[in-house]
């Protein structure tokens, strides 16, 4: 049979079966500080939920040290601790950036967030370019704490904003250490001798965004 809590024919119903009932059930709190004041010594496997409406908050179950959203599911968009916009870690760049020639940074094009080891993260990323001189080529690229991880080339540029050329990357990314991680977009002149212009406006925008999608093992 299940563990505990039961009820056993001809006895009371105490304050520690009570309490057992309590920490099986999913409770609801307004938000992580309510939750903190109400429950100061949370048990292990214990479930909460937060109430307030937010794309961060939902089911939580307790994994001994912290509360965390259940392992075995996807946790979307990842939380930005530095770049990101609004705090997630997504970016939508609408300024251009012109006069590249080798590696430099995309401004704007970076996202720092907590990792947490045995978790998958794909980061999806695109940028438009042309070129000062008729086709030249353009290497999109990601790179993690500072080693590039992936590479991706355009097709011969056009001189003109009209004639755009594009590069995406779609990469996983396995969550083999727990804290601090920076991914960001670089771009350079592949081929040519021209000024390479990474375009972006109101419409035509330079994105990434960081999700989160799963365990590859155990909980660390």
């Amino acid at each position: 049979m299940a563990v505990p809590p039961y009820v056993t024919a001809g006895t009371t119903i105490d304050e520690t079966w009570g309490d057992q009932i309590a920490d099986a059930v999913v409770n609801p709190f307004a938000s992580s500080a309510a939750r903190s004041a109400a429950i100061t010594a949370p048990t292990n496997g214990m479930t909460s939920t937060i109430t307030a409406a937010s794309a961060l908050n939902g089911f939580e179950v307790y994994n001994g040290v912290n509360w965390a959203k259940p392992w075995s599911s996807p946790w979307g968009i990842v939380t930005a601790t530095a770049g990101g916009t609004s705090g997630f870690g997504y970016v939508v760049v609408t300024a251009a950036q012109g006069s590249i020639t080798t590696q430099v940074a995309l401004t704007n094009l970076t996202v720092t967030f907590s990792m947490v080891t045995g978790r998958m993260y794909r980061v999806n990323a695109h940028c438009n370019f042309f070129s000062s001189v008729a086709s030249d080529t353009a290497t999109l690229t990601l790179v993690r704490d500072g080693t590039s991880v992936a590479l991706a080339h355009t097709a011969a540029l056009g001189t003109t904003n009209n004639n755009l050329r594009t590069a995406g990357i779609t990469r996983p990314v396995v969550g083999n250490t727990t804290g601090s991680v920076t991914i960001r977009l670089d771009a350079e002149r592949q081929s040519g001798t021209g000024n390479i212009t990474m375009h972006a406006g109101a419409v035509n925008v330079a994105t990434m965004v960081i999700e989160d999608i799963g365990p590859y093992g155990a909980p660390a």
